[in-house]
């Protein structure tokens, strides 16, 4: 073990649940002389990386715990050796963590978390051509309002197969994520009897802006059989719990009995606002008797903390309360974290009715945290220069029901209803002819015309690629005190 400037006692832990946060105040314990290499004077700044990743995964790590990998992480992240510490940190993971990363860009990463970067404002799908070709579309999921992408008009289903006048590739379309200037992206078209991709000769050009993504994208009521549905587009879990609180009041007032809750592309987000939304959403006399919402896992350093390993249903959101007697979730891969901890969580109390494609899976909770968490403060205080904006975003427990059971673990969790999305139609969110809104609608009653469905001569099947974005199952409650999923 290397003589290292981080302080390992419980002192310094900063986890998930902000009732439980422990400062990184005066340090309690001495700690051995930085000895990692006696010849040098000063730290570089990856040598400072490599220990501050280091003592991320040997403090607050859900499996720290295992036998031997204290060993596995000392070796690949060995100051001495380890020049690209990102790219190693990747090496150190656990085999199911798909998760956990270390980043030069902290301050963004804390704002993603919270709903805030620089962005067009498109979320997007980038997909291969096919088998045979290394060429990559993006097609647009939806777009968020007040956003360039808004601006220069761009709908769901818009496809675009150039960046800055360059075919997109699977070479070169993570480009596009790293991008925060001002870019073009090229218009394309599906042929939908020649089954080809067409290149329209047309582009849009954007500059990205700093803003708030509104994750409250869509609210409606629809009156079906004499019973009142509502419907609300959920994006992400940000720690604006008073809108989410407002909106409930008025389908509370509206007399709602079911709702459909469409998380398709939902990725996670702060733990606070999941527990809130829940107590929101289960029964009120489960609310009342504030019942287990979920369970926690820890490693054994982190149990050590908590004198309860539990969430439970907050009363105080029974005035926002509209006891929701079922709820239709629409899911798909990119559901993911506290989403699907907030399913889990209400299935034992609450008639859930998953609509659409398995979701991602994420079953860890997670903290993102800086240097200043994992050194001595004396240590921090010299250093802190060069360790300036570095993070870790790193798993630190999993989550379950009330009953221990985790249905998402491992692989997600899979609808009951299957029906994938399909932003190809070009039909709007919130439109009751959409794809998987018209399915829960129908499932609750609404009636429909019969119609032909035309689909199956819409476009080949593609393949999806992974983005930059990263997923945040369950993270922390810090200042940047954040708990998120």
């Amino acid at each position: 073990m290397y003589n290292r400037p981080f302080n390992r006692s419980l002192y310094f832990i900063a986890l998930i649940f902000p009732l439980f946060i422990v400062s990184c105040g005066d340090d309690n314990n001495v700690v051995e002389k930085i000895d990692v290499n006696p010849s040098l004077t000063e730290y570089t700044t990856e040598q400072l990386v490599d220990l501050f990743a280091i003592g991320a995964l040997e403090n607050y790590y859900l499996w720290a715990d295992e036998e031997g990998r204290e060993q596995l992480v000392e070796n690949i992240l060995n100051p001495n050796t380890c020049t690209k510490p990102i790219e190693e940190f990747k090496k150190a993971l656990h085999k199911d963590d798909r998760w956990s990363m270390l980043t030069d860009d902290y301050k963004g990463l804390t704002e993603l978390s919270e709903g805030i970067e620089t962005t067009d404002g498109m979320d997007l799908t980038p997909m291969k051509y096919s088998s045979n070709s290394e060429n990559v579309l993006f097609l647009v999921d939806f777009v968020y309002p007040n956003s360039p992408a808004e601006e220069a008009g761009i709908k769901r289903g818009d496809m675009f197969i150039k960046f800055n006048g360059r075919q997109l590739t699977t070479q070169n379309y993570k480009q596009y994520y790293n991008n925060k200037k001002q870019f073009s992206l090229g218009v394309g078209t599906i042929d939908r009897h020649l089954n080809q991709i067409i290149d329209l000769d047309s582009t849009v050009t954007m500059t990205p802006i700093h803003m708030y993504e509104e994750p409250i994208h869509i609210k409606n009521v629809f009156e079906i059989n004499g019973k009142k549905v509502g419907y609300l587009a959920y994006m992400s879990f940000t720690d604006d719990t008073e809108k989410l609180k407002e909106l409930f009041k008025e389908f509370k007032d509206e007399g709602i009995s079911e709702l459909i809750l469409d998380l398709r592309y939902n990725g996670g987000g702060v733990v606070n606002t999941c527990v809130s939304l829940a107590s929101m959403l289960a029964p009120i006399d489960v609310v009342n008797e504030e019942q287990v919402f979920t369970t926690n896992v820890y490693n054994k350093l982190v149990s050590q903390l908590f004198t309860s390993k539990t969430d439970t249903f907050r009363k105080e959101f029974l005035d926002a309360n509209p006891d929701i007697k079922k709820i239709y979730a629409i899911v798909g891969t990119n559901t993911a974290s506290a989403s699907e901890m907030l399913l889990i969580g209400l299935m034992p109390y609450t008639d859930i009715v998953l609509i659409g494609e398995k979701t991602h899976g994420k079953f860890c909770s997670g903290i993102i945290i800086d240097a200043s968490y994992v050194f001595k403060k004396e240590y921090w205080e010299q250093y802190k220069t060069k360790l300036d904006n570095w993070g870790v975003y790193i798993m630190i427990g999993t989550f379950a029901d009330s009953k221990g059971k985790n249905p998402c673990q491992p692989n997600g969790l899979t609808p009951s209803v299957a029906i994938d999305d399909d932003p190809f139609d070009r039909v709007p969110l919130g439109d009751v002819n959409e794809i998987m809104l018209h399915k829960a609608l129908s499932l609750a009653g609404m009636e429909f015309p019969e119609k032909a469905d035309t689909r199956a001569l819409t476009h080949p099947a593609f393949e999806v690629l992974p983005t930059e974005r990263p997923s945040f199952a369950i993270m922390p409650d810090f200042i940047p005190q954040s708990d998120f999923h």
